[in-house]
């Protein structure tokens, strides 16, 4: 491996334009970074610049235009202050009793013992019992296999799986997907994923296989953006969700889909998506329960699905998963898998809308604006101190390209957005690496020089 090489990708030069450091940072799994790099490369490179006329989507349930909708999920994780054990969500129950023997809450009972961390017998590793799926299935990446108590992997594939079990796995190939099919858009579908992101998609080196015009919304970080105290780090949530979700940084999947971390606070994950200025947060919350009696495990997980820019409203919440209920469920013969009816029921509302008014993410083209469509929308931009301003100066470069403003509004529109002295800069030349000088203060450090 060479300077700026991948495993088993050969030799990478040096990144020089803000379209290398893009697929770089792609690779490394700093999605913002790749992002950024992306958008700004859109707006430093006036080819680039008119192409946006054809590259930017319309997604309605933003209500805004997008070079693509950017995802993050995370999880929330309840355990008893002393269990240590596997979470053992569905897919990987153990020492399930027979029938009539059932404990726990509602007769709903999963095998392992408190501070054992739910081997599945004699001489097995934890987390590698089998259960209802397992065979051939997802979650195959040995979650688990770290022991008692630190068994919580670190990579966001693997805590999804770890936590969740299938309704994670089977969720997360459902939605990468329809990511892969350009569903949230085409822009960041064929950059390179990070190596260590497992498998997911394919490709080299990745392992297996409606709105109004006039209802614009105000972007990320105007009235009604996540807020509230910035000190507080990660939340301790106890066990191995705690070490899990302590000490890593958001790390991209794949280009436009993030893990955020496993925490016990539902705002420090809402903080996080705001800090990775994504658009759209799915949040597993995963509680687990343990009979003082029989010591036996049950993990219950639900799926919520929030947009950031509205983070008190629950766009959608899937039915409670309970791992013994859909493992005993398993046992009769049913139309639907209960696991499979949920992933179902949540793609749905991304690619039709919740109903009540709410409508679909996944992108459309763009709506037959008016000017003074476009021109509220970057007045709204402008006005929002905005915290993605690289994104939304590409929004405003689209509205050129597509003739909806003039140059002088293009131009108050950056004014506004970044300053009038990094404007001038930006707009009196056409050499990416003299227009990137008037954005460096908004590109990560090592892609300023």
């Amino acid at each position: 491996m060479g300077a700026g090489g991948f495993p088993g990708r050969g030799t990478v030069v040096e990144p020089v334009t803000l379209l290398d450091f893009a697929k770089r940072a792609f690779q490394e799994g700093n999605d913002k970074d790749g992002y950024d790099y992306l958008c700004a490369h859109y707006i430093c490179n006036e080819k680039e610049g008119e192409d946006l006329k054809s590259k930017i989507k319309w997604s309605p349930g933003l209500k805004h235009p997008v070079l693509a909708v950017r995802i993050g999920i995370g999880i929330i994780y309840a355990a008893p202050k002393d269990f240590t054990g596997d979470p053992q969500p569905v897919g990987r129950v153990k020492e399930l009793p027979a029938a009539g023997g059932l404990g726990g809450p509602g007769g709903m009972a999963g095998g392992g013992r408190r501070g054992r961390g739910g081997a599945g017998g004699p001489g097995m590793m934890p987390g590698m019992a089998g259960g209802p799926g397992m065979a051939g299935g997802p979650g195959m990446m040995g979650p688990g296999m770290g022991g008692p108590g630190g068994s919580a992997p670190a990579d966001g594939r693997s805590q999804i799986d770890y936590y969740t079990g299938e309704f994670g796995t089977r969720f997360l190939e459902s939605l990468e997907s329809r990511i892969m099919d350009g569903k949230f858009g085409d822009t960041l579908k064929d950059f390179e994923s990070p190596p260590s992101a497992g498998a997911g998609r394919g490709g080299p080196g990745m392992g297996m296989p409606g709105m109004a015009p006039g209802g614009l919304m105000a972007p990320v970080g105007g009235a009604g953006a996540i807020g509230g105290p910035m000190g507080d780090g990660p939340p301790g949530a106890g066990g191995a969700a705690g070490a899990a979700g302590s000490s890593k940084d958001p790390k991209g999947i794949l280009p436009g889909l993030v893990m955020l971390g496993v925490g016990s606070s539902k705002d420090w994950l809402e903080r996080r998506a705001k800090d990775q200025t994504l658009d759209l947060l799915f949040i597993f919350e995963v509680k687990i329960a343990q009979s003082l009696k029989t010591e036996i495990v049950n993990n219950t997980t639900t799926l919520k699905l929030y947009a950031v820019q509205k983070p008190a409203e629950v766009v959608f919440t899937t039915a409670a998963i309970n791992a013994v209920g859909v493992t005993k469920a398993r046992e009769k013969v049913k139309d639907k898998d209960p696991v499979d009816n949920e992933v179902e029921r949540m793609m749905n509302v991304l690619e039709k809308g919740a109903g009540d008014g709410k409508l679909p993410f996944v992108v459309t083209g763009m709506p037959a604006l008016q000017p003074e469509h476009a021109m509220r929308r970057v007045n709204l931009i402008t006005a929002s101190q905005s915290a993605a301003p690289l994104a939304h100066l590409v929004e405003i470069r689209a509205f050129k390209a597509m003739r909806l403003i003039s140059g002088q509004q293009y131009q108050d529109g950056v004014k506004g957005l970044i300053g009038p002295e990094k404007a001038e800069t930006l707009l009196k030349t056409d050499k990416e690496a003299d227009a990137k000088v008037a954005l460096a203060s908004f590109l990560p450090r090592k892609g300023r020089r």
